[in-house]
């Protein structure tokens, strides 16, 4: 076990008194606060951000579709943002997230149109079941 020497221990406790008085000092020398100086310049104006929130919800029931296996139940929905709305986020729900196939952005071939899509593919053999499926499109003005 290592001792300290009296020397180091003084050392230590003046320290800590040069401490305790310093801010001591502080607090009475600014009883509201930090000392603060005189107001600089108004900045520039940023960028504007993001305005105009919104959640789409889009639900659709089940559509029949024929493939090379037989009967496949396809559900499929794509919520839309408004017009000049971009999707900044979204989501599907669906039968305990079992079948997704898509859920993913959506953006309409000509660019001008935005939103999410889900799909689900349910197999063949597949008990029946309610196979909606519900879009979350998250939507806003972004600049």
């Amino acid at each position: 076990m290592k001792v300290m020497k009296t020397g180091h221990i003084s050392l230590i406790l003046s320290l800590l008194a040069l401490l305790v008085a310093a801010f001591s000092l502080y607090l009475v020398a600014t009883p509201n606060g930090p000392l603060t100086g005189p107001q600089g310049p108004r900045g520039e104006t940023g960028l504007a951000g993001i305005s105009g929130y919104e959640v789409v919800t889009k639900e659709n029931a089940d559509v029949y579709a024929v493939s090379l296996g037989g009967a496949v139940r396809v559900s499929g929905v794509t919520a839309e943002c408004p017009v000049g709305r971009k999707v900044i986020g979204g989501g599907c729900d669906g039968p305990n997230g079992k079948f997704m196939e898509d859920n993913k952005p959506w953006i309409s071939l000509d660019k001008t149109k935005y939103g999410w899509t889900c799909s689900l593919h349910v197999p063949p053999g597949t008990p029946d079941s309610d196979y909606s499926v519900t879009a979350y499109a998250i939507c806003a003005n972004v600049n």
